[in-house]
């Protein structure tokens, strides 16, 4: 179909109108911005296209579960801790599949609180290095695996910043009832196994304080659980807890 000349003259005029003020309104946040890389305020991104992906595969030599890779945001990061090497506590109601510690510490074994576990951990960035520490704070069903869990991250001179999300923790279950079936009671996994333990759409930003004020339920988030080992024999796991926040800006 031709366009007559006058509609392709006012088509153009408007196409270049659009581009200038696109590339102003791309400026304008270029300027204020303190980022190495720039995106117009408009661009979400996949996960596993940006440069934080890409660190965190270099640092660890670990693949990002396609479903992680789809989250969607204007830019991420990635925080990590091993629940061997960076938590100084952990606490639940006795008899879970993870040991409470330090030695003493109060379990949650009073009705109103059984269903509650915590973990205290320090916190480091996709390549481990330290950036803040932070707690985690879980209600689990026990008779479906399923968890609400609650995520305090702070950050030295960046700020507090709180995550939500539903947990599924059916995969982990149906391991741990594979090993007590076959009397396998210690189990290593080399390469590790990976469970995205985040029920799908449920993680999120909830909020936070200074560099983290403006993402009030403005933001994704999605927890990977690298697994090397699960001792039943003594309560404990080696695993690489991996947390992919998801920011919007708009």
């Amino acid at each position: 179909m031709q366009i007559p000349n006058r509609k392709r003259l006012i088509l153009s005029t408007l196409f270049f109108l659009g581009s200038i003020m696109s590339t102003s309104a791309c400026d304008a946040e270029e300027s204020e911005s303190d980022s190495d890389e720039f995106r117009c305020w408009w661009d979400d991104v996949n996960f596993s296209s940006t440069p934080e992906a890409a660190e965190f595969a270099e640092c660890t030599g670990l693949s990002i579960p396609a479903s992680v890779g789809a989250l969607s945001a204007d830019k991420f990061e990635v925080f990590a801790f091993s629940l061997q090497d960076d938590a100084f506590a952990l606490t639940s109601a006795t008899g879970g599949l993870l040991a409470p510690f330090p030695a003493g510490i109060d379990t949650f074994d009073e009705p109103a609180i059984s269903a509650g576990a915590f973990a205290g951990t320090k916190i480091g960035d996709a390549c481990s290095n330290l950036v803040g520490f932070g707690s985690e704070q879980q209600l689990l069903d026990s008779s479906t695996g399923i968890a609400q869990t609650t995520y305090s991250l702070t950050l030295p001179n960046r700020g507090t910043l709180m995550l939500d999300q539903e947990e599924d923790f059916g995969p982990i279950f149906a391991e741990v009832n594979d090993m007590v079936a076959t009397g396998q009671f210690v189990r290593n996994f080399s390469p590790p196994l990976v469970v995205v333990t985040t029920s799908p759409g449920s993680g999120k930003v909830i909020g936070g304080t200074d560099e983290f004020d403006d993402y009030d339920d403005d933001g994704v988030m999605a927890e990977i659980d690298y697994i090397y080992q699960i001792d039943l024999v003594n309560g404990t796991a080696d695993i690489l807890d991996v947390l992919v926040v998801g920011y919007d800006d708009d």
